[in-house]
C-alpha cells in the first residue's frame, strides 16, 4: 500500500513521492506537494524578482561549474523528461522563448560581429556556387518586399532579412521568384528545411 500525505495547500492526499525533502518537519517531507510548492515559489519569485535576480546571478557566476555539473547529471539521468519539460515550456511561453533567442543572437553577434559576417559570407558563397543564379535588380527586390508589405512572409512581423523559400543548400535557385522578406526568428527556425511541411 502506497503511503500518502495531505498537502497543506491544496488539502489533497497524495503519495509521499509528490513531496520534496525538508529538514524542518518531523516526517522529513515538505508541507506542500511539488505542484503547490512550485506555484508558491513562482509567485514569490515574481513578487521579488528585481531583488532576487541579481543575487541569483552572482551566486551562479560564483558556482558556475557546480550548476553545470548538476544540470548535466540531471539531463543524463532522464533526458526524455528534460526534453519533454523544455518542449512544454516552449509551447507555453512562445514570446519569452522568442525573446531569449533574439537576446542570444544579439550577444553572439556583439562578441565578434566581423567573424559572424565572414562565416556567413563564406557559407553563402560556397552554396551559391553550386546553384542556379538568375540576375535581378535591387529595384525589383524592393518591389518584391513592398508586395509583401515589408512584413515577414511566414508570421507577418516586420522583416529583417531576405529568405530563399527553397534554400540554396537544397539547390534552390538564387532568383527573384525564390526570395521573400522574413523576420530573424522565422528565418532561424526555418533554417535549410525543405520541403517546409
Amino acid at each position: 500500500m502506497t503511503q500518502c500525505k495531505t498537502c497543506s495547500r491544496c488539502q489533497e492526499p497524495k503519495p509521499i513521492d509528490q513531496f520534496g525533502p525538508s529538514k524542518q518537519t518531523a516526517d522529513g517531507l515538505f508541507r506542500y506537494c511539488r505542484p503547490c510548492k512550485r506555484a508558491s515559489d513562482n509567485r514569490s519569485y515574481a513578487k521579488h524578482r528585481d531583488r532576487r535576480k541579481p543575487v541569483r546571478h552572482e551566486h551562479y557566476l560564483a558556482n558556475r561549474s557546480a550548476y553545470i555539473a548538476r544540470a548535466t547529471a540531471a539531463y543524463h539521468a532522464d533526458r526524455n523528461v528534460v526534453k519533454r519539460r523544455a518542449r512544454e515550456w516552449a509551447e507555453d511561453n512562445p514570446e519569452r522563448r522568442r525573446q531569449i533567442r533574439l537576446e542570444s543572437q544579439a550577444r553572439r553577434y556583439a562578441i565578434d560581429p566581423e567573424r559572424k559576417r565572414e562565416v556567413w559570407r563564406r557559407r553563402h558563397a560556397a552554396i551559391k556556387r553550386g546553384c542556379s543564379v538568375y540576375p535581378f535588380t535591387s529595384a525589383q527586390l524592393e518591389a518584391k518586399v513592398a508586395y509583401w508589405g515589408a512584413r515577414c512572409w511566414m508570421c507577418s512581423a516586420p522583416y529583417d532579412a531576405i529568405d530563399h523559400v527553397k534554400p540554396l543548400a537544397k539547390q534552390g535557385p538564387h532568383m527573384l521568384a525564390n526570395l521573400r522578406p522574413v523576420c530573424t526568428p522565422c528565418n532561424t527556425r526555418k533554417r535549410d528545411r525543405w520541403p517546409l511541411l
